[in-house]
């Protein structure tokens, strides 16, 4: 696999952004881009520029709560997360949205478990475990499944 000049990558976004400074994709994908290089700032300021645009893009969302949670900061994780969910029920495009609102819950019952609400870690990655054997989505589901068991076992369910 070819190593990715993050320079050249960062230099085509900027040029691509001040030719369509609107176009909610070229913001996240560079956010993106920013936050492997962990300038998370900017990152979230792009991704809150994307949603401006388009507030129901629900993989933005994501990318926002994961870079939240990433800094710790999990009230603002738990509603981008929580917005993300919201806004993949409530889709037309359902059917495209599947892996974001597993991807979703999945990640949130990872925040919960981290500030020790385990009763809502496991909550949540159920919902994220049934949804994706529901859709078949196997990988999604062999993911999710051994936290599911250990949320379980911290929150006295099993």
């Amino acid at each position: 696999m070819q190593e990715m000049n993050f320079p050249e990558a960062q230099n085509c976004f900027q040029k691509l952004l001040e030719l369509r400074p609107d176009y909610p994709p070229a913001h996240a994908n560079y956010a993106r881009l920013l936050s492997r290089q962990e300038q998370f700032p900017t990152a979230v300021g792009h991704l809150q520029r994307a949603i401006e645009l388009k507030p129901d893009y629900a993989r933005a969302h994501l990318n926002l709560a994961d870079i939240y949670a990433q800094l710790r900061q999990y009230d603002q994780a738990i509603a981008a997360y929580q917005k993300t969910i919201q806004l993949c029920q409530a889709s037309s495009l359902a059917a495209e949205r599947r892996s974001t609102r597993i991807k979703a819950l999945s990640r949130l019952s990872a925040v919960y478990a981290e500030i020790g609400r385990f009763a809502l870690a496991a909550t949540a990655a159920e919902q994220a475990f049934d949804l994706a054997r529901r859709y078949e989505l196997s990988h999604l589901a062999e993911e999710v499944e051994p936290r599911l068991k250990r949320y379980r076992r911290r929150a006295g369910k099993e």
